[in-house]
């Protein structure tokens, strides 16, 4: 499982959280002035190892090289990291599956799900819903794994 630590305090990578919520939780002062927008460009922090567990690069992020991030911005999406193996989300999809049926329909119904998430209709959705682009990057994410098995690990 991936860990992150500042002057010797660790915590678990669990997959959505930020840098910037990890900051919170080891009471690490960040700066900015944009509510965690990524457009006052402030939270800039230092990423020395596992890079690889983090959401690529954003646009706010343009600017920046490695081993810089945003603080808002960067977030922890890779399962092994975050101490998710791919048998696990086999059973998450398949309770997921069973969850959704009676809602969107017996046949494939968390495959549909995604499929619409990832249509422009669904990211009108998304937007509608005034969901965050970090959010909408994980659902679109989680679609991926769904949707192309072998081709969400360029997300990473």
């Amino acid at each position: 499982m991936g860990t992150i630590s500042h002057d010797g305090e660790v915590r678990a990578l669990v997959r959505g959280k930020s840098v910037f919520d990890y900051a919170d939780e080891l009471a690490v002062r960040v700066a900015t002035s944009c509510g965690r927008a990524g457009t006052c460009h402030e939270c800039v922090v230092q990423v020395d190892a596992g890079g690889e567990a983090l959401c690529p690069r954003t646009e706010a992020e343009r600017f920046l090289s490695d081993p810089f991030r945003l603080a808002c911005q960067a977030v922890v999406v890779d399962p092994a990291a975050a101490g998710i193996d791919e048998a696990d989300l086999e059973a998450a999809h398949d309770v997921v599956n069973l969850a959704a049926a009676p809602i969107l329909g017996e046949e494939a119904a968390i495959t549909a799900a995604f499929r619409f998430l990832n249509s422009k209709d669904g990211e009108q959705a998304m937007e509608r819903a005034k969901l965050s682009r970090r959010h909408r990057q994980l659902l679109l994410y989680f679609c991926s794994m769904i949707l192309d098995p072998d081709g969400h690990r360029r997300w990473l």
